[in-house]
C-alpha cells in the first residue's frame, strides 16, 4: 500500500459494510491460522491478506470533533491464530502518541479501543463480552481490560512513528478474554474505537468503526464476524463503505482487491471525488439511493448506499440571565430577593421594577445595593430585596439595560410542590414492578426479577429485588441508600405533620400509611433482603459491567450481590436503627423488624476481626475513605433506639476519631451520628456539651460560608466536586439539624438560601432539577429517561465539578463547570442520595396549613 493510501484510510476504527455475491451472509470474515509465525515489530510485513476495518468519515466520529478529515483517521487489521488476536493500525494523528493517563482512564488520551465477544447470537446489552484498551504513547504501552478492571496478560505491542502519526501491532493472547483456542467458523463480534488525545487534558475525538457511540455498552451495534481459513475469501473485490451516510457528511468509500486499495474504476469516479490516496470522497447534499458496481478480475462487485438526512439536533439551551431567581419561587411571608451579575459595568440605574409576567403590570419597584465580587466565580454582583412583595402571583424582574429574569411565582404552596415532585421521582425509580404513571408517561415492564447470584458464588442465587435505582444506571448501593433512608426518616421526624398527608399519587396511595412512608419501605423492603443471616450487609447489587442506553426492563445482564462490606454494615445499621425510630408509632410490627435487622448488624460488626472491603468490578465503587464516621453512626443511632448503654460506650471510642462534622454523605455520616446522640435520651451532660458544641461550631462555619460567598451558596471553592449540589443541600440539612438545639433564625436562612441556589440563583442562573424550573436540567445521564424518551421530574443532578471528570468540558471552572448534556456524567447524573437533601428541605420549609 502507499504512504498515502494507507494513512488516509487511516480511517480510524474498521467499519466496513460489504456486499458481494462472494459473501451473501452479512457476516464479516476474519482470516484465521492455525499457528501464525507473527514478529510483533509495528511493521505488517510477514501478515496475511485481511479485510481492513476503516475509520475515516464523519458518521463514525461519536464524541468530540475533529479538525478536519486528514486530522484524525485510522485504518485497523485483525486476524487470529488458535491462542490468539493480532491487531495492527494505521493512524493518522497530528499529535501523535498524547496519553498521560493510566489504568481505567487511558481512553481519555490518545487510544486504541477494542470490543470483542465470542458468541452466536448478538447480545441486547453488554454481558460476556470484553473491552480492552492500547494507551498510545511515546512512553511505551498502557494497556487496560475494562471488563476485568486490571491490566491485559502476556501481551506483545509495538508502536512505531510515522510523518502522519504512528503505527502499531499487537499480539493479544485469548486467556484475556477467558477462552484458550478458536476455532475456523466460530463467530466473533466485534468493534473498534480510536481515541484522540491531541495532547490536552481529556480526549478531543472518539470515532467508532461500527458502533454508533453507545460503543461497549450495546453489544448489538458491534459487527458479527466468523473465522475462517479460506485465503481465496480475502484475494476477493470487496466495496468498503462507513455504516451509514448522512447528507452533509463527510464520507470515504474504498474498492479493497487483493490487499490494495482501487481509485481508477469508471464507475466509482462518475458519482464521487477521485481521491489521489486510494479512496473516493462522497459528501451528498441530498437523500438519495445511489447504486454502484464494478467488474473486476471476473468478479462482480455492487452496493446500494442509502443516504439520509442528517439529524437535527433541536437541543433547548437556554441563555444566562444576569438576573438571578429562584426559578419555582418564594412563599409569600418569607425573604425575597434576587442577584444580578453585572461584569460588563452595564448598570446604570440603582432602580429594579417586578412585572407581573403575563400582563405587564408594574407591582413593585425597589432599590439595587452592590457592587461586591464572588470570589469564587469573580462575578460582580448586586442584589435587590423584595421581600414586602407577598401577592400570590406569577412575576419577573427588569433592569433597565438587562434582559429580563426568569418567571418566579409567589405562592404558599411552592415548597409543597417541589417535595411531591422530588419526593415522587423516587417512585418512578423503583426497580421491579410494571411502571405505567400517566402523570410522567414513564413506562416499562418489570425489571430485573432475576436479581442475582452471589459474586463470590455466581450459580447461587439471592432474592434482592425490589428497591430503588440508584442513579442514572441500574444499580441498588447500600451505602447511598443508607444515607437517603436516613435523611428521608430525619425529615419526616421533623416534618411529619407537614407531609403525611400529601398525596404522591404512588400504588398505596389509598392505604392507611402516608405515602412518604410506603415510598420509604419500598426501599427499606430491600434493604433488609441485603442483609445475610450472620448479620453483615451486602455492598451491591450489579452486573459486571453498566447497560446500555436501554429501558430497564431490557437490561438482561446477569446481576450480582456483591461481598458484605464493613461500611455497608454500618450503614445498614445506621439507616435502620434511625427508620425503626421514626416508624415505631406509624408501624410497630415492621418498625421491630429493623431493629433486630440493625442489631444483627451491629452485632456482626463487633465480631469482625478485619474490616471488610468489596470488590467493584466496572459499576461504582462506593469505597469510603474512613471507617470510623461509619461505626460512629452505627452505634450512635443505636444508642438512641435502645437506651442501651453498651452502644454509647461503644459510640463513644469513635467520638475523638471523628473531629470534624462533614455534610451528610455515605462517605462521612458522622453529622447524623451527632443528631443521634444529641437527641438520645440519658445523654451525660459534660457528652452532650462537647458534641452540641462541635454542632453548633459546625453549623456558624456554614453560616459564614454562605455570607461570605457572593452567591448564596454553602460551597467553599474547594468543594466544587462530583455532587457539589448534594454538598450543597448536605450542608443545608445539618444546619437544621443544628437549629434543633440552638435556634438561630441566620441557620434557616442559609438552609434555605441553598434551595435558592439549586433553583437558578447561580453563576449559570441553572434550575439543576428536572421539569422545574424555566432553565431546568432538558438531558440528564439517565438510561431510563434516554431510552424513553420522557423526563422524569424532580430529579436533582450533581452539578458543577471543577474536575470535569467526563471530559465534555474544561477543567478549572468551579461554579461555572457544568454542562446539561447526557454524557456529561460527572455534573449531571442524578442519584437517589443527591435527592435526600432536597427532600428534607422542601419538606421542612413546607408552610403550614
Amino acid at each position: 500500500m502507499s504512504k498515502k493510501g494507507l494513512f488516509f484510510l487511516l480511517i480510524l476504527l474498521f467499519l466496513i459494510i460489504v456486499v458481494t455475491p462472494i459473501l451473501a451472509t452479512d457476516q464479516f470474515p476474519i482470516y484465521f491460522n492455525i499457528d501464525s509465525n507473527i514478529t510483533i515489530d509495528g511493521q505488517f510485513n510477514d501478515w496475511p491478506i485481511t479485510i481492513p476495518c476503516i475509520i475515516n468519515s464523519d458518521t463514525q466520529i461519536t464524541n468530540g470533533e475533529r479538525k478536519s478529515p486528514e486530522n484524525f483517521n485510522g485504518l485497523i487489521n485483525s486476524f487470529f491464530d488458535n491462542k490468539n488476536m493480532y491487531i495492527s493500525a494505521i493512524i493518522k494523528d497530528s499529535t501523535p502518541l498524547m496519553n498521560n493517563f493510566k489504568g481505567n482512564d487511558i481512553y481519555q488520551g490518545d487510544c486504541l479501543e477494542v470490543y470483542i465477544g465470542f458468541h452466536d447470537k448478538v447480545h441486547s446489552s453488554y454481558q460476556n463480552d470484553y473491552q480492552f484498551g492500547l494507551s498510545l504513547t511515546s512512553g511505551g504501552i498502557e494497556t487496560w481490560h475494562w471488563t476485568k478492571g486490571e491490566e491485559l496478560t502476556a501481551y506483545d505491542v509495538k508502536i512505531v512513528t510515522t510523518k502522519e502519526g504512528y503505527q502499531l501491532e499487537a499480539k493479544i493472547p485469548l486467556s484475556n478474554f477467558d477462552i484458550q483456542t478458536v476455532n475456523p467458523g466460530q463467530t466473533v463480534w466485534f468493534d473498534f474505537g480510536l481515541d484522540n488525545g491531541q495532547g490536552k487534558d481529556t480526549r478531543s475525538t472518539q470515532m467508532i468503526a461500527f458502533g454508533d457511540g453507545t460503543g461497549w455498552q450495546t453489544a448489538e451495534v458491534w459487527k458479527k464476524a466468523y473465522l475462517t481459513k479460506d485465503e481465496k475469501i480475502f484475494n476477493k473485490p470487496y466495496i468498503i463503505t462507513p455504516p451509514s451516510f448522512k447528507t452533509e457528511k463527510y464520507h470515504r468509500i474504498y474498492v479493497w482487491y487483493k490487499g490494495e486499495f482501487l481509485n481508477d474504476l469508471p464507475e466509482f469516479k462518475s458519482k464521487f471525488e477521485v481521491d489521489n490516496r486510494a479512496g473516493y470522497v462522497f459528501k451528498p447534499d441530498r437523500e438519495v439511493n445511489l447504486s454502484v458496481s464494478a467488474k473486476i478480475a471476473g468478479y462482480e462487485i455492487n452496493k446500494v448506499i442509502n443516504v439520509e438526512k442528517s439529524k437535527e439536533e433541536f437541543k433547548i439551551v437556554m441563555p444566562v440571565r444576569d438576573i438571578k431567581v429562584n426559578q419555582v419561587g418564594y412563599l409569600p411571608d418569607s425573604k425575597k430577593y434576587f442577584i444580578l451579575t453585572d461584569n460588563s459595568g452595564e448598570l446604570t440605574e440603582r432602580k429594579f421594577t417586578i412585572l407581573t409576567s403575563l400582563s405587564q403590570d408594574e407591582v413593585f419597584s425597589g432599590k439595587i445595593v452592590g457592587p461586591i465580587e464572588d470570589k469564587t466565580t469573580g462575578d460582580t454582583l448586586y442584589y435587590g430585596d423584595f421581600t414586602k412583595l407577598t401577592r400570590p402571583g406569577m412575576y419577573k424582574i427588569r433592569i433597565n439595560g438587562f434582559e429580563n429574569s426568569y418567571v418566579f411565582n409567589i405562592n404558599n404552596k411552592i415548597y409543597k410542590n417541589l417535595f411531591y415532585e422530588t419526593m415522587r421521582s423516587y417512585y418512578l425509580q423503583r426497580c421491579g414492578i410494571d411502571l405505567n404513571d400517566d402523570i410522567s408517561n414513564i413506562n416499562h415492564q418489570a425489571c430485573h426479577l432475576d436479581d442475582a447470584y452471589l459474586k463470590t458464588n455466581p450459580d447461587v442465587p439471592k432474592d434482592v429485588t425490589g428497591g430503588w435505582h440508584d442513579a442514572g444506571d441500574f444499580g441498588k448501593y447500600i451505602p447511598p441508600a443508607g444515607v437517603t433512608v436516613a435523611q428521608l426518616s430525619l425529615m419526616y421526624q421533623l416534618a411529619g405533620d407537614k407531609v403525611s398527608n400529601i398525596c404522591l399519587d404512588i400504588p398505596e396511595s389509598n392505604n392507611e400509611i402516608a405515602d412518604v412512608i410506603d415510598e420509604l419501605k419500598y426501599e427499606l423492603d430491600w434493604m433488609l433482603k441485603m442483609q445475610a443471616e450472620d448479620g453483615g450487609v451486602y455492598h451491591k447489587v450489579t452486573p459486571a459491567n453498566f447497560a446500555g442506553m436501554i429501558l430497564p426492563d431490557n437490561d438482561t445482564k446477569k446481576r450480582y450481590v456483591y461481598e458484605k462490606g464493613t461500611a455497608d454494615t454500618a450503614i445498614f445499621a445506621g439507616a435502620l436503627a434511625l427508620a425503626a425510630d421514626t416508624l415505631k408509632d406509624i408501624d410497630s410490627n415492621y418498625a421491630r423488624r429493623l431493629k433486630t435487622a440493625a442489631v444483627a448488624a451491629a452485632e456482626f460488626l463487633r465480631n469482625q476481626e478485619f474490616d471488610l472491603w468489596p470488590s467493584n468490578d466496572n459499576t461504582g465503587a462506593y469505597t469510603t475513605s474512613n471507617l470510623s464516621d461509619e461505626k460512629f453512626w452505627c452505634y450512635a443511632q443505636l444508642y438512641k433506639l435502645t437506651g442501651q448503654r453498651e452502644y454509647l460506650d461503644l459510640a463513644a471510642d469513635y467520638i475523638d476519631k471523628v473531629r470534624e462534622i462533614a455534610p451528610i454523605s455515605w462517605d462521612n455520616t458522622s453529622a447524623l451520628a451527632v443528631y443521634a446522640l444529641l437527641s438520645s435520651d440519658n445523654l451525660p451532660d459534660d457528652l452532650k456539651n462537647n458534641l452540641q458544641d462541635r454542632l453548633i461550631q459546625h453549623a456558624e462555619m456554614i453560616v459564614s460560608k454562605v455570607n461570605s460567598n457572593g452567591y448564596p451558596t454553602s460551597l467553599g471553592e474547594s468543594e466544587y466536586y462530583w455532587a457539589s449540589n448534594k454538598v450543597a443541600l448536605a450542608y443545608g440539612v445539618n444546619l437544621v439539624l443544628a437549629n434543633q438545639f440552638n435556634s438561630d433564625e441566620r441557620y434557616i436562612n442559609a438552609a434555605r438560601k441553598q434551595i435558592d441556589y439549586v433553583l437558578g440563583m447561580n453563576a449559570l442562573s441553572k434550575s439543576f432539577l428536572t421539569d422545574l424550573g424555566t432553565d431546568d436540567v432538558k438531558y440528564p445521564h439517565h438510561r431510563l429517561v434516554i431510552a424513553s424518551g420522557q423526563l422524569i421530574p424532580g430529579l436533582l443532578v450533581g452539578g458543577p465539578n471543577n474536575n470535569a471528570d467526563d471530559g465534555l468540558y474544561d477543567k478549572g471552572l468551579k461554579q461555572k463547570g457544568y454542562l446539561d448534556d447526557e454524557e456529561a456524567y460527572s455534573c449531571n447524573e442524578y442519584a437517589i442520595d443527591y435527592n435526600a437533601p432536597f427532600v428534607f428541605l422542601s419538606g421542612y420549609f413546607i408552610k403550614e396549613g
